[in-house]
């Protein structure tokens, strides 16, 4: 479904909700966010994985959107970025959106992909599911991502230490 479009600059561009067809491209889009992370992690992801978990299930664990141009040559759209979030709950904040990743092809950098696929998921996710708030996080090195939501307002979590679970944990392993 489509959720905005219009012009940018000399670009026709729309953004739209992800389909199950999509996760082939946005498991390559997930590797390219993970290339320029240097997060071999994210490897693991596969079309597969997402259909299962973003289309095959009930809720869906995630929710997602492409950024897309057209070529007017070709009269189709490329993907050029996505976003990708899911919902949570807080005795604190009530319902939030929880943003995972905002990946926008290095080309198409510093032309406002990213400010319109934010406030997608800012506006979608108010409107929509009703969420309070919005959480994400920055990895530390990343100052042009830190300045990018410090421009919406975004304001740093402090005294707070974010601690998880992951990879081959005991936790992990029992049945």
């Amino acid at each position: 479904m489509e959720v905005l479009s219009g012009t940018n600059g000399c670009d026709s561009f729309r953004v739209r909700e992800t389909e199950s067809p999509d996760c082939k491209l946005l498991a390559k889009l997930v590797l390219e966010l993970g290339a320029f992370e240097n997060c071999a992690h994210l490897d693991h992801v596969s079309e597969a994985m997402l259909v299962r978990d973003g289309f095959n299930s009930n809720p869906p664990l995630f929710f997602s959107m492409f950024y897309e141009v057209k070529d007017p040559l070709a009269n189709s759209w490329t993907a050029v970025g996505y976003v990708l979030y899911s919902l949570g709950f807080s005795l604190r904040w009530g319902k939030y959106a929880y943003l995972e990743d905002i990946f926008v092809k290095a080309e198409f950098r510093g032309r406002g992909v990213g400010k319109t696929l934010f406030s997608s998921v800012v506006n979608k996710s108010r409107q929509q599911f009703g969420c309070k708030s919005m959480h994400w996080a920055v990895l530390d090195w990343n100052e042009v991502a830190k300045k990018f939501y410090a421009r919406f307002g975004g304001e740093q979590v402090r005294g707070s230490v974010r601690f998880r679970f992951a990879g081959d944990h005991k936790f992990l392993q029992f049945t």
